[in-house]
C-alpha cells in the first residue's frame, strides 16, 4: 500500500494550471513508464496540448468542469467523468468556467505491449507464484 498525505504533495506551477506528480515509474506502480499524476487547471485557461505517441491518459474529473478536445471532438467532462485517450490522440483541455477544475491522470507512457509481456512471463508483481 502507498499513502500519500495531502500535504506532502509537491505542485509544479506553471502558467495558468499546477500539477503534482503523485506517483511514476515501475518502483511505484509496478507499471513500466507510467505515472500518476493530479492536474488543476485556473478559470479561463487552455491547457495541455499533447500528442502521445505510445500508451493511453486516462482522465478521472475530480471538481469543476471543462472542455476537452481529443483530435477534432470535444468532450464537456464534470465531477465524476473519466475521459481515455488512445496513443496519437492530440489532447487539450480548456476551463472556460469561473471555478478551478481539477483532475486526476493516469499516464501509461509505454508500449502497450509491456504488461501483457510481464504477465505472459509471470514476471508481473501481481501474479500468484
Amino acid at each position: 500500500m502507498k499513502y500519500i498525505p495531502a500535504e506532502k504533495k509537491e505542485w509544479s506551477v506553471e502558467k495558468g494550471y499546477k500539477k503534482s506528480l503523485l506517483y511514476e515509474r515501475l518502483k511505484d506502480l509496478h507499471c513500466p513508464n507510467s505515472s500518476i499524476q493530479l492536474l488543476a487547471i485556473e478559470s479561463n485557461i487552455k491547457v495541455f496540448l499533447n500528442e502521445k505517441k505510445t500508451g493511453i491518459d486516462l482522465f478521472y474529473v475530480l471538481k469543476g468542469r471543462s472542455s476537452a478536445k481529443i483530435n477534432e471532438e470535444v468532450f464537456h467532462i464534470h465531477e465524476g467523468d473519466l475521459l481515455i485517450c488512445e496513443p496519437e490522440e492530440i489532447q487539450s483541455i480548456e476551463n472556460p468556467y469561473d471555478e478551478i477544475f481539477e483532475c486526476m491522470i493516469f499516464k501509461s507512457n509505454g508500449k502497450l505491449e509491456a504488461l501483457s509481456s510481464l504477465e505472459e512471463n509471470h514476471d508481473s508483481p501481481f501474479s500468484s507464484k
